[in-house]
């Protein structure tokens, strides 16, 4: 991928922020008992199924969290204004800088490429748990929701928002490959 696609690639991935906020508003919140008049249902739950849904609610929060404070894009955007870094300094022939930026690019305590990659796939496995906790919880409460409920609640964009977490999560897996492969290739050019 050219330098200039990676840029406008980087920058246009949605915030995964944003993205889990508009989760936490269309899903956490309607299924909140005390909060929800169009459910009533869910005041009817036994003990054991709110134990259940809350014991599962509480790791899906924690996992939200995890997302909503991962650095992962911000990471990216500073890999790829980097990168043009790069590649202007080879068109330099400034080869003392051009080890400067690889050398920040691969051992910098922010922007260190190896745990940015482990970044990317910790956030594609929190978006893989938090998504198999939805599925749980959601199919809890629709076998505990009249139809007319379930239908309501389902109707709700949580499922959307979800989507686009997943999409993210790959998004940011390719860019973190092209970034590592543009970052081969320019240091290669400079050696």
């Amino acid at each position: 991928m050219e330098l200039r696609e990676l840029k406008k690639e980087v920058q246009g991935l949605p915030s995964a922020s944003q993205t889990v906020a508009s989760l936490q508003q269309e899903w956490l919140r309607p299924i909140r008992s005390n909060s929800n008049p169009e459910l009533p249902s869910l005041k009817d739950l036994s003990e054991e199924q709110r134990k259940e849904i809350n014991d599962k609610l509480q790791i899906w929060r924690r996992l939200a969290g995890d997302l909503q404070s991962s650095a992962v894009s911000q990471k990216l955007q500073h890999y790829s204004r980097y990168l043009i870094e790069l590649a202007l300094t080879s068109l330099r022939s400034d080869g003392k800088k051009a080890k400067m930026i690889t050398n920040h690019l691969l051992n910098d305590d922010y922007l260190n490429l190896s745990q940015t990659i482990t970044d990317v796939q910790v956030f594609e496995n929190n978006v893989k748990a938090l998504s198999q906790i939805h599925k749980e919880i959601t199919e809890l409460l629709n076998g505990s929701l009249s139809l007319e409920e379930a239908v309501l609640f389902m109707d709700k964009p949580h499922q959307k928002h979800l989507q686009q977490l997943q999409d993210i999560a790959e998004k940011q897996k390719s860019l973190v490959k092209d970034i590592g492969a543009n970052l081969i290739k320019l240091a290669a050019e400079d050696s």
